[in-house]
């Protein structure tokens, strides 16, 4: 499986922990974190035209695909370890109720 990288927002606290979270329970080599605010983030962004949505999401790049909300998240999951990738059954919910969902997060997150 190729490896994910993850653009979360470097000052909010529940990215920060969520990312911490990935980093111990993520298998080896598969996943790596990066603030949206750094140079090496901005870049990655201005490559897939996500400049004005990073900083109301979670974007994962994969194989110079990105994913952003919901589907992020996904791509997240399925690069845990056992038993947190089961999370990845996730994206057996539509896609308009898990983005909703996570739009709901979102907007709370730094309340958090």
């Amino acid at each position: 499986m190729e490896p994910a990288t993850v653009l979360i927002d470097g000052e909010c606290g529940l990215c920060t922990r969520a990312s911490h979270f990935g980093m111990r329970h993520g298998r080896p080599g598969a996943l790596r974190f990066l603030a949206y605010q750094s140079e090496e983030g901005q870049g990655i962004l201005a490559r897939h035209g996500l400049l004005d949505e990073a900083a109301k999401t979670m974007v994962a790049v994969v194989a110079d695909r990105a994913f952003v909300r919901s589907q992020a998240v996904v791509q997240v999951a399925k690069r845990l370890r056992w038993p947190w990738r089961a999370q990845a059954a996730v994206w057996l919910v539509p896609r308009p109720v898990r983005d909703a969902a996570y739009d709901w997060v979102a907007r709370r997150r730094r309340r958090w």
